[in-house]
């Protein structure tokens, strides 16, 4: 397999010298035609007019035709320097009156242009001429055939001397362009080999925008692809530095609740109070556990966001997650139930986050809803938007706190010390992945908090009527378990 030019810049000399390698090629053969063409018409009229110098010695002697070769003739084609000429007279009935008998015939008998043919005669290739002059005596009277041939010699040294001297003359214009075309490629592309010097030094943790000053027009989508990389590789770094960030700084506090409870259930002298630290233990496991749940939450946010959505009804999910938390709430006595929307709800959402968005909300108002409270999902459809509520009768936050609690690791002092402060932020940060918002408000009567969660259902194709689902999930749910 041939190796294939990687480089940009092998590539373009590349092909600019073979463009220039072509054209010069083209120049140098048709300076060489036209050279050669001019020196074989000025050979060619040298030889006709050695064949009209002899034409005009022919004369007539007693009513006989004859000729008489003038020594010009001969000088004209160079015969005093040593080169061999051969010329033929003939009379219209065939007599030969002059020069060589057996001299090759003409291509034709044409009369009114002189002809000119190439011929081996005598094993010499030689150029030749012929005419036909009108004569008129008492004896003859037709066309006198005057040939003249030449060697061929002389005219191709002549064309060897056009072509070298034309080569000596296009060799340093080749060399001159070739070294133009060098220098502009090269200073051509120093921009962008100073870009590369400049990415190689780099640190790893500088992720600032390269500069396109001085890049080539052509070279800058690709400079503005790589800072658009660069700026979603900061971001997706930023991630998880504050990840790592969050996820030490929470997890000090229950750990080290963890092993103080530890070493004082191994000091307890009865099995009560041991059971009793054991209890505290559980306690702080569980809430390690959901903070842990909840940080990685946050941290597929983002990947997540970028994958393909699919149509979704965000009834079901409700139902499921709901299902899936009435033990929980149960436990704390808490009524927990849905009511939901004659027809489906439907968007173009991530389902595994939209679950998470609805576990979240659950979880916080079946925390801070207390025993005995009510919490109850609603889904329903306005205009370009799916809308999710979830409503409970507890202490409710007040309206300075609300845009608080949406904050990470924010916490309200009616918690009672046990949330890890994130439910709301991942909410939050979901729905807005998704084009959406979350607003808290407080119920007309009584207290409580109401989380109303928009998700937009654009691009998402219509759906015949069916039957209503009805509003019995908190008995279905209860069935269930």
């Amino acid at each position: 397999m041939k190796r294939r030019l990687t480089s940009l810049k092998s590539r373009l000399l590349s092909w600019l010298l073979l463009a220039t390698g072509l054209v010069l090629s083209i120049n140098l053969v048709v300076s060489v035609s036209s050279a050669l063409h001019f020196a074989d018409t000025a050979y060619d009229s040298a030889l006709f007019g050695s064949a009209r110098s002899i034409a005009n010695g022919l004369v007539s002697r007693n009513g006989t035709l004859d000729v008489v070769v003038p020594a010009v003739a001969l000088e004209m084609l160079g015969s005093t320097r040593g080169r061999q000429i051969f010329h033929r007279v003939r009379s219209p009935e065939g007599r030969v009156l002059a020069g060589f008998k057996d001299a090759p015939e003409p291509p034709s008998r044409v009369s009114h242009r002189p002809q000119y043919f190439d011929a081996v005669y005598r094993g010499i290739n030689l150029r030749w001429v012929a005419t036909y002059i009108p004569v008129a005596t008492p004896e003859e009277r037709g066309l006198v055939l005057v040939q003249v041939g030449e060697p061929r010699s002389e005219r191709e040294i002549l064309s060897h001397r056009i072509v070298l001297t034309t080569l000596l003359q296009q060799l340093p214009l080749a060399l001159l362009a070739a070294g133009v075309i060098w220098w502009g490629v090269h200073r051509s592309l120093r921009p962008l080999v100073e870009t590369g010097r400049q990415i190689k030094n780099r640190s790893e943790r500088d992720r600032t925008p390269i500069s396109e000053q001085d890049i080539p027009s052509e070279v800058r989508p690709l400079i503005r692809a790589i800072n658009d990389l660069l700026q979603r590789t900061a971001r997706e770094v930023e991630i998880q530095e504050q990840f790592i960030a969050d996820a030490s700084h929470q997890l000090k506090t229950p750990l080290a609740i963890l092993r103080a409870n530890t070493d004082l259930a191994l000091r307890q002298p009865t099995r009560e109070d041991t059971h009793e630290i054991l209890r505290r233990i559980r306690a702080t496991i569980e809430q390690t556990s959901r903070l842990t749940h909840q940080l990685l939450a946050l941290l597929s946010i983002d990947a997540r966001a970028n994958m393909p959505k699919a149509v979704i009804d965000l009834s079901d999910v409700v139902s499921r997650v709901t299902a899936e938390r009435v033990p929980s709430a149960m436990s704390r006595e808490v009524d927990l139930g849905v009511e939901i929307d004659e027809q489906p709800v439907r968007l173009m959402a991530d389902q595994v986050l939209i679950a998470e968005l609805v576990g979240n909300l659950i979880d916080n108002a079946v925390h801070y809803g207390g025993p005995g409270g009510r919490v109850t999902l609603r889904t329903s459809r306005r205009e370009k938007w799916a809308v999710l509520e979830v409503m409970d009768n507890g202490p409710g936050i007040a309206p300075e706190h609300r845009e608080l609690v949406f904050r990470r690791f924010a916490t309200i002092n009616n918690d009672g010390g046990n949330s890890c402060g994130l439910g709301l932020a991942v909410v939050r940060q979901i729905a807005e992945a998704h084009g959406g918002d979350v607003t808290l408000s407080a119920p007309d009567e009584g207290t409580g908090l109401t989380v109303t969660v928009r998700l937009p259902n654009r691009g998402v194709p219509p759906l015949q009527h069916r039957k209503s689902r009805a509003s019995s999930a908190r008995a279905q749910a209860e069935h269930a378990v």
